[in-house]
């Protein structure tokens, strides 16, 4: 097992939980249920920030990073104005042109 703690050691300092497995935030499968279970079972969670509900920008303390299904500059400032702290992006990178 000291062979693969090695290994993990890294990620797990940088996200601070046991297992450095990001549980990915996928809108209309991500849920505070499957974050819930992955954060539980040591794992780091997102959630999906396309069907999240505005009141989980009322949580004091704990900072929001929205994630999933947001591929324009208005839908980040909607989720923004609404409480986010940030945003994670990905397929609109991967389908963006230089």
């Amino acid at each position: 097992m000291a062979i693969i703690d090695r290994f993990l050691e890294r990620g797990r300092d940088f996200l601070g939980s046991r297992f450095p497995i990001l549980c990915g935030a996928m809108t209309w499968i991500s849920d505070p249920g499957l974050l819930s279970s992955v954060c539980n079972a040591g794992g780091f969670g997102l959630l999906a920030g396309g069907n999240a509900a505005p009141d989980i920008f009322q949580v004091d303390r704990v900072l929001v990073f929205i994630a999933g299904g947001i591929a324009t500059g208005r839908m980040m400032a909607h989720l923004l104005t609404m409480g986010a702290a940030g945003i994670q992006m990905g397929t609109r990178f991967a389908a963006a042109t230089l």
